[in-house]
């Protein structure tokens, strides 16, 4: 977080990574016994590729400068009028893509946009 080259995007990511990811371990935590714990671990990347080819990048240096891929995101009904879209679709930057594994259980992988 303190390193002066992260762009301010990536930064305000991670704060908002670390906020969901302390709701969501309340909410897991919930469901173990009191002799259970979390064991966690996470993967950061800077770029994937996609089931079909396409890489998508939320680096914040590539080639020297910052890249983060741009995709569309088909939103829910309900929330469709709450946010400007072309035709239920909403255009955003990927900022953070992640693996979190938890428990030894099926990893998770989010893409944070």
């Amino acid at each position: 977080m303190n390193d002066p080259d992260l762009e301010k995007e990536m930064k305000l990511d991670f704060e908002k990574f670390l906020e969901c990811l302390d709701a969501y371990l309340d909410f897991y935590d919930q469901k173990l016994s009191k002799h259970e714990e979390i064991d966690i671990k996470f993967r950061i990347y800077s770029s994937v590729t996609l089931k079909y080819g396409a890489k998508m990048r939320a680096n914040n240096k590539f080639h020297k400068r910052p890249i983060f891929s741009n995709i569309a995101v088909e939103m829910n009904l309900d929330e469709i009028f709450e946010y400007t879209s072309d035709n239920g679709v909403c255009f955003a930057q990927v900022l953070l893509i992640t693996e979190i594994i938890m428990n030894y259980e099926e990893p998770m992988h989010l893409a944070l946009v």
